[in-house]
């Protein structure tokens, strides 16, 4: 599983070079943005260059455009993306929600280094979020 592309979308520029710093020590390829609009730009720009981008970990709350806006577009321009979401403000029962958006992992800040580790590990061989439907 080494030497995986990761993209971090992090508004927190500390968060997110701390992100980058334990998941280079981990054997990942890493590029990081601080917005969802340059996140955007780098996934169709690898894309077009033939690059693949293995693992998408997103903020959900950030200005400009959420997370969830974000995995919107990756999914309005096609391509699929295996994608995790970093969030301190989900509300309850959230996981269905982020599953339901096409999330595979969730991890709840502040969380440790191995927990990220763990999680992105989890979401490489296959971790699905469980989906809830209401019933009436």
């Amino acid at each position: 599983m080494r030497g995986q592309h990761i993209l971090i979308v992090e508004d927190e520029e500390k968060l997110a070079n701390m992100m980058d710093y334990l998941l280079v020590k981990n054997g990942y390829r890493v590029s990081t943005s601080l917005n969802a609009h340059d996140a955007l730009f780098k996934i169709k720009n690898a894309h077009e260059r033939g690059e693949r981008i293995d693992l998408l970990i997103t903020d959900i709350v950030m200005p400009e455009m959420t997370g969830f806006e974000l995995i919107e577009e990756i999914q309005k321009s096609g391509l699929r993306i295996k994608s995790m979401a970093i969030s301190g403000k989900l509300k309850k029962g959230g996981d269905s929600e982020l599953a339901n958006k096409g999330f595979n992992g969730y991890l709840s800040k502040p969380f440790g280094p191995m927990q990220l580790v763990e999680e992105i590990r989890e979401v490489m061989r296959g971790k699905e979020l469980s989906r809830q439907t209401s019933t009436v």
